[in-house]
């Protein structure tokens, strides 16, 4: 990987070559940071990356399994993560999806790789307001709230 390149229309940096300060401000050429922030495996294919907007996370952030399957997917405002968050499997079923109305507002859910709803969470005010969760065949086990 060279140290920097473009990724959907966007500078993309090698992590390895921004600087991060005592207040985790990444820079780059001694420059606030706007950009793409890459992560790279060793055979220099693209594992994950992390948009930022004046040295913070802002934007969108992917990863990818190394069969190139779509990881996971989530967005950042200011540096913290926002609206859907999605975790998959490396089968391509959706295993993780979190709503975030805002940090202390959100819902989770999880599921089996079958596809199977797993778990649903929800959180009012940092407190469980609901959680549900069902084994692999589709039982209710457990149900709070």
């Amino acid at each position: 990987m060279e140290k920097e390149s473009s990724f959907n229309g966007k500078l993309l940096v090698d992590s390895k070559y921004l600087n991060r300060d005592d207040n985790g401000y990444e820079y780059y050429k001694g420059e606030p940071f706007t950009g793409l922030k890459g992560f790279f495996r060793k055979d220099g294919t693209l594992d994950s990356y992390i948009e930022y907007k004046n040295s913070i996370p802002h934007g969108k952030s992917e990863a990818w399994y190394e069969s190139g399957q779509k990881q996971e997917e989530c967005y950042y405002e200011k540096g913290c993560t926002v609206g859907i968050r999605k975790e998959w499997y490396e089968s391509g079923q959706l295993k993780i999806q979190v709503e975030k109305e805002s940090p202390a507002n959100y819902i989770r859910k999880e599921w089996y790789e079958s596809g199977q709803l797993k778990k649903e969470l929800h959180v009012k005010n940092l407190k469980t307001h609901t959680l549900k969760e069902w084994d692999e065949e589709g039982n209710l086990i457990k149900n709070i709230g």
